[in-house]
């Protein structure tokens, strides 16, 4: 059974869902110099570029994301669970 679309959450392009969506929740958990740590760690581990990310490249960069141990033990598995399907409707299709 899929899960149930989010409708409060407006598709965008990559670059922007992670600057808007996944960046806030993770400076709001960890801090701003953690929540870049994550994400480079994220994206050294995905392979995710820095420039020129497309769909497929977020969907890479925040399931590593929520594969950070760090991002697990704050949010545990349910909560880290949430956030990456809430991050992967936030992409448009």
């Amino acid at each position: 059974m899929e899960p149930k679309k989010d409708s409060s959450v407006k598709a965008m392009v990559p670059f922007k869902a992670l600057q808007n969506v996944v960046k806030p929740a993770l400076e709001d958990a960890f801090g701003i110099t953690l929540a870049a740590n994550i994400v480079m760690v994220a994206r050294n581990k995905s392979g995710a570029p820095v420039v020129g990310m497309g769909k497929d490249d977020y969907l890479r960069l925040i399931e590593a994301i929520c594969q950070d141990e760090r991002v697990i033990q704050m949010w545990g598995q349910a909560g880290t669970r949430s956030r990456l399907l809430k991050w992967q409707e936030a992409v448009e299709e």
